[in-house]
């Protein structure tokens, strides 16, 4: 599975799609890359599995509300 860059985008892909750093390594570390391609081929099997997950952990405790909720300090935007 292989993106093409765009011109001069950061990050983003000629089918304008979102790739960072981070996705080629999911797309190509020999442990994940099966699920990797699995998920690309079948976004149905991706939620299935999740669905399943989120199951599971729910059972055990899982917390999925922080409280207060999540927040993104500020961040000086002239040092990008």
């Amino acid at each position: 599975m292989k993106h093409e860059r765009s011109e001069g985008g950061r990050g983003d892909t000629k089918d304008g799609l979102a790739w960072f750093p981070t996705d080629s390594v999911l797309a190509t570390d020999r442990g994940f890359a099966p699920f990797f391609k699995q998920y690309a081929r079948n976004q149905d099997a991706f939620f299935q599995d999740y669905a399943e997950a989120h199951r599971r952990l729910s059972e055990v405790g899982a917390k999925w509300v922080v409280p207060g909720g999540i927040m993104v300090p500020e961040f000086d935007k002239s040092k990008l």
